[in-house]
């Protein structure tokens, strides 16, 4: 596979030589709190690079000669499965996008989240009046973008009466594969019928629901919403 090789000054090499033998090279506790890590900064605006730092070539390398002996020593520092890995991301103007109320926009990082409203809700209270809800989904439909994958899952949260979002109650009770939300086809679902049943029941729920990305710090992914073909499916019967 494909990796990054940058070669640092000698001098840093030397810095983590000269610890040796003192209480900065203990244990790991005692070396963390000497080197605090890396920074890596990507130089153009624009690119988007995946790095990972728990791959089998992912390491740093001091290359030394011991006195009096005339062969190279590699000394390498791996990253384990417990080190810590942030990612920073920076928000973009976005005051230039260009609105096309057909398609919505989804983008992992420090990208863009989705709002969306379910209408007439009173109109929806006097349909099913008298009746139980059986299921209600939601579905929206991605447009394929050959330049930029698109989320395999996304979430699906609500706004509370104060501005708090929150899991649906079909996630947290029922749970991730009941609550759905992977892509199959072109199309992502969601299984929100304890939510429909509060929103018609309950005055403090809200109208108001925000799709997110999911894994958005640790991939780029983009997506497109088709906005004409959102649907809500309800199966309800007569009490």
């Amino acid at each position: 596979s494909s990796y990054l090789k940058i070669q640092l000054d000698n001098s840093f090499g030397e810095r983590i030589m000269d610890e040796t033998g003192n209480s900065t090279m203990v244990d790991d506790d005692s070396f963390l709190d000497y080197f605090k890590g890396f920074y890596i900064e990507a130089t153009a605006s624009n690119t988007i690079m995946y790095l990972n730092p728990i791959a089998d070539k992912s390491r740093t390398t001091i290359y030394y000669h011991i006195t009096g002996v005339d062969t190279a020593v590699a000394f390498n520092f791996e990253l384990g499965g417990d080190a810590c890995r942030i990612n920073l991301f920076n928000t973009k103007d976005s005051s230039d996008l260009l609105a096309n109320t057909d398609e919505s926009y989804l983008q992992s990082m420090a990208g863009h989240q989705i709002e969306v409203f379910i209408n007439d809700v009173d109109s929806l209270k006097n349909t099913f009046a008298g009746k139980a809800i059986n299921k209600a989904t939601i579905s929206f439909e991605m447009i394929e973008d050959a330049d930029y994958p698109s989320h395999e899952s996304i979430y699906l949260f609500r706004e509370t009466e104060s501005g708090n979002i929150v899991f649906l109650t079909d996630f947290t009770i029922e749970g991730d594969e009941h609550f759905g939300g992977v892509l199959e086809g072109n199309t992502y679902t969601f299984n929100i019928t304890r939510y429909f049943v509060q929103l018609l029941t309950d005055n403090n729920y809200t109208n108001k629901l925000y799709i997110k990305s999911r894994m958005g710090a640790a991939n780029a992914n983009r997506t497109i919403f088709d906005n004409t073909k959102t649907s809500i499916n309800i199966i309800a019967t007569d009490l």
